[in-house]
């Protein structure tokens, strides 16, 4: 019994390492989106003139209409249009807008929280397991 609580005692300890080490990642990931998007909203002008050329950006249009709310796609007269030009000016109004915070917490709780639920299959399994044996 000893060796398996220690298997499942390791597993935890990895469990844990590769969740810190995804946390950690995140963490970098994070503070490069908001230096970058921080970075684009001062150089608004050069954001603007980089991604006109080098980027386009694309979004997604809806022009519904009673005749059109049956088919989807805009290509084929429906009311969802994919891949749209977006001015480089509309790009730059909505920097200010995305929630790099909020997204990045929720992410995480849910990392944790599928964290936890592993942790607690393995804990309940050892449980089990000392039940069994006492």
């Amino acid at each position: 019994m000893a060796s398996s609580i220690e298997t499942k005692s390791e597993k935890i300890k990895d469990l844990a390492q590769s969740f810190f080490h995804s946390a950690l990642k995140l963490h970098v990931s994070f503070q490069c989106s908001e230096y970058l998007n921080d970075k684009a909203i001062v150089g608004w002008r050069e954001f603007e003139d980089e991604i006109s050329v080098n980027y386009p950006i694309k979004g997604v249009g809806i022009t519904a209409t009673r005749s059109n709310l049956d088919m989807v796609d805009g290509e084929y007269g429906g009311f969802l249009h994919l891949e749209e030009p977006l001015s480089a000016t509309s790009v730059t109004d909505e920097l200010h807008g995305f929630p790099y915070e909020a997204a990045a917490a929720a992410y995480l709780f849910t990392a944790l929280e599928v964290y936890g639920n592993d942790i607690l299959e393995i804990v309940s399994d050892i449980t089990s397991v000392r039940l069994k044996t006492e």
